[in-house]
């Protein structure tokens, strides 16, 4: 029809026709699909080309604002709702719980980490080899399409928790090799020789854990598997080779005795 005529009534006469009419299709379903049979609450259905969620929520947005500077919300009260527009924020609810979950977990191992050495920058090499495998594994999420579901946005939490305990156990190891071995590199050597086999075994044990996920047919169950093996492993490799690195960057130019007081012995093993 006439884009002129989608319009509302101008006169009483013609709103009180309309009125009339529309009474004999309140018990169709059509009319039921539209609006309640008393006439309080309707639904307006449109349809748009998908333009991804960051556009869409722009147009919301500009949308909420016409309608609250063109209609008078004592008359006329407004909702956007729609499938689209409830996976938009289920998805924007999902991002947001992983990152609050994501920084408490920060936050706590940073506490930890202060309260076992005191000193921010063994935090600093504790935190760089556990965050890089979760950022290396949500780069493969992104390359391989994976979508961010409420399975899949728990994956992070856990498996840095997970890897962290490695590393504690690692640098507690190395703090207690200091007590009888005075020369750092020769202390870090001799941890990664001793401690790296059990942190290899019990990683490599984790991995085959989740592992058996991957046999489930369920999506959900077969990402959580994938996707926490794969994070493990890059935690193992990323702590036997940049864990070391960064401890004898960051502690190595001090001398020995410095070494000993940034790894304080007298702290409680894990």
């Amino acid at each position: 029809g006439e884009l002129a005529e989608y319009r509302l009534p101008t006169d009483a006469a013609e709103l009180n026709s309309l009125t009339s009419k529309l009474k004999l299709f309140r018990k169709k379903s059509e009319f039921r699909a539209l609006a309640l049979p008393d006439g309080s609450t309707g639904r307006l259905t449109g349809r748009m080309a998908d333009v991804g969620s960051i556009r869409a929520d722009a147009l919301n947005r500009a949308l909420r604002h016409y309608l609250r500077t063109q209609l008078d919300t004592t008359v006329l009260r407004t909702r956007l709702t729609g499938s689209s527009n409830l996976i938009d924020k289920n998805n924007e609810n999902l991002t947001l719980n992983m990152i609050q979950g994501m920084a408490i977990d920060v936050l706590m191992v940073t506490l930890i980490v202060l309260a076992l050495f005191r000193s921010w920058r063994m935090t600093l090499v504790v935190l760089v080899p556990n965050l890089l495998p979760i950022l290396v594994v949500a780069g493969v999420m992104g390359l391989a399409g994976v979508n961010m579901k409420v399975s899949t946005s728990i994956i992070f939490t856990i498996a840095f928790g997970i890897a962290v305990d490695d590393t504690i156990h690692f640098i507690s190891k190395l703090r207690l090799t200091l007590g009888h071995e005075p020369d750092l590199f020769r202390a870090v050597r001799r941890t990664y020789l001793l401690a790296g086999k059990a942190v290899v075994v019990t990683s490599l044990i984790l991995v085959g854990g989740f592992c058996t996920l991957l046999f489930s047919s369920f999506d959900g169950t077969f990402y959580v598997g994938l996707l926490i093996g794969l994070t493990l492993i890059f935690g193992v490799v990323a702590e036997l080779t940049l864990l070391p690195l960064l401890i004898l960057d960051i502690f190595g130019r001090r001398k020995p005795k410095g070494a000993l007081a940034v790894l304080p012995t007298d702290a409680v093993s894990i």
